[in-house]
């Protein structure tokens, strides 16, 4: 079975999400190409991006803690770690499989399950930024709320969020960010203000199908108080 197959179905030309995750890890080798994906220039970018954001956070007198949402095999956490030797890494994701092998990817970076539905589990003002790279898609229209507020919640006073949206040309899912200014709509009034915005499309590198990787949206948002 190809990657997707666990994901998602198209029945009678009808969109359904299976997220079966924990299936996939454990039998798809490298999902989505995350081995090589990190190789990518919108990964060079993104990763400069965060330098400046735990650059304005220096002076806090302890080492920065950053967290990798959706973390998958832990390819990126890794390099996040490389990146930012000194400080603490840590990784989630919602598949125990996933987990397990992020470990023996990156043995120096924390990992553990987290569902960002279950509100009830999502640590409170734990992470001084949070990295969310091409997960948020994998939510419905009506549980992007609830996940972008339990985001918010994860954060310190004045942190970061780094989030990194896809836009395949065809595109079944994740509707609710096609654009910045849907960004701003889903993340402004939850406590967040964007600080970087890039509307990147990316004609160099290509995906784990072969396909060039194409449009991406990528933005950095800062905790603000609600209003």
């Amino acid at each position: 079975m190809n990657h997707n197959d666990y994901l998602f179905s198209f029945s009678n030309s009808e969109f359904r999400f299976l997220r079966r995750f924990d299936e996939m890890y454990k039998n798809c080798e490298d999902p989505h190409g995350q081995s090589k994906a990190i190789y990518r220039i919108d990964y060079q970018i993104v990763s400069s991006v965060l330098d400046r954001a735990l650059l304005s956070l220096a002076g806090a007198g302890r080492p920065p803690r950053i967290l990798d949402v959706g973390c998958g095999l832990g390819y990126f956490t890794a390099q996040v770690h490389k990146l930012f030797p000194d400080a603490e890494v840590a990784g989630c994701d919602i598949s125990a499989n996933a987990i397990d092998k992020a470990r023996v990817h990156a043995p120096e970076c924390k990992f553990f399950t987290l569902d960002l539905k279950d509100g009830p589990r999502v640590p409170s003002r734990s992470y001084d930024a949070i990295v969310a790279l091409h997960m948020l898609c994998y939510f419905t229209d009506a549980e992007i709320d609830g996940v972008v507020d339990n985001l918010h919640r994860m954060l310190q006073p004045g942190g970061f969020i780094l989030v990194g949206h896809h836009l395949p040309k065809q595109m079944n899912f994740g509707r609710f960010i096609q654009s910045l200014d849907d960004a701003r709509a889903l993340f402004e009034p939850r406590g967040f203000a964007l600080r970087v915005a890039l509307d990147i499309t990316n004609e160099l590198d290509r995906d784990h199908a072969g396909e060039v990787v194409g449009r991406s949206i990528y933005f950095l948002a800062h905790t603000v108080q609600r209003t």
